[in-house]
């Protein structure tokens, strides 16, 4: 599947977020699969560059609850659901998980800029 223009503008500009470190035991700027970011405060989000038009975003659903972007389709991933065997950090694996399914690049910046400014 190709990558989405979207996620891979949102992919680019996290690169340069100095709110956002590419996660240590990744590759930075992501596999063909997936990228992972840590937030300030050790948070992880991942950033499914194999989602296609889905735009998807995954973040652990403790911090991102239905309350929160309320406007943005979501689907939660239980922690014993099956899900990407990409996003398997310690931050996000064998969790609850958000996956943000954004519908322009407008949303996937609103996901972005809401999990970089958490404190």
């Amino acid at each position: 599947m190709a990558i989405s223009k979207i996620i891979q503008s949102l992919n680019n500009s996290a690169l340069h977020d100095k709110r956002l470190t590419p996660h240590p035991s990744r590759t930075v700027g992501g596999t063909q699969y997936i990228s992972i970011f840590l937030n300030r405060r050790g948070d992880a989000m991942a950033l499914d560059l194999s989602s296609g038009s889905n735009n998807a975003i995954f973040m652990p659903f403790a911090i991102a609850p239905a309350r929160v972007l309320p406007a943005i389709d979501r689907t939660l991933y239980a922690a014993d659901k099956s899900r990407n065997s990409n996003v398997n950090v310690p931050e996000l694996q064998d969790r609850a998980l958000t996956r943000f399914h954004c519908s322009g690049l407008g949303q996937a910046r609103d996901v972005m800029n809401y999990f970089a400014e958490l404190t």
